[in-house]
């Protein structure tokens, strides 16, 4: 092999091993079926908080409802 078929396989080689070094380093690649899982169970917990949120909004809108009754009741 001369110089420039190895510079040549040289430059063809450190596209790829460049992109998956970068894939890895950014958390995509190799494990993307456990990154995958966690983001199932992260969705679930954002869906229960969500849930709650709704639930504690509905409160607080019918604590205000009964204390513009309670006021308009007192006029």
């Amino acid at each position: 092999m001369t110089w420039s078929t190895l510079i040549f396989v040289a430059v063809l080689l450190i596209c790829p091993l460049s992109m998956i070094f970068m894939m890895r380093s950014m958390g995509g690649g190799g494990g993307m079926s456990h990154d995958m899982t966690g983001m199932h169970s992260s969705d679930e917990a954002k869906d229960r908080r969500l849930a709650d949120l709704e639930h504690e909004v509905a409160e607080l809108r019918a604590t205000q409802n009964e204390q513009r009754f309670i006021e308009t009741r007192k006029r």
